[in-house]
């Protein structure tokens, strides 16, 4: 498991590989060598509360990755991140490459919608 920014379509999920240290090439990362070896994945996303266990929930999507290089799904991908991440929009991101994982179903528990007003 790896903690991970991402931006979301109804039908994708991006995954940024960005300019944070890394050891190594970021194109060799064990994380896209294992798409390439076998591209099926889950990725999850969830919301936890230690003092208030009616807000937990989590939503669970699996799907076929692929890693993505420079051209429009890439651009558009990016254009997602840059958007939801402010620390993002000054990161040299656009010769570097996404994780795009294409979703195939979708399960969830819990309140996994915006939290409720405090």
């Amino acid at each position: 498991m790896v903690p991970v920014c991402y931006a979301a379509t109804p039908t994708r999920v991006y995954i940024p590989v960005d300019e944070k240290p890394k050891r190594g090439d970021p194109v060799r990362l064990k994380r896209l060598r294992n798409i390439r070896a076998n591209p099926s994945t889950a990725f999850v996303v969830d919301r936890y509360d230690d003092r208030d266990w009616t807000r937990l929930g989590w939503v669970m999507i699996r799907g076929t990755a692929q890693v993505i290089h420079p051209g429009a799904e890439h651009a558009a991908a990016i254009a997602r991140l840059r958007d939801r991440y402010e620390q993002y929009r000054n990161m040299a991101l656009d010769d570097l490459p996404v994780i795009s994982i294409h979703v195939d179903r979708v399960a969830e528990w819990g309140r996994i919608g915006p939290a409720p007003p405090s």
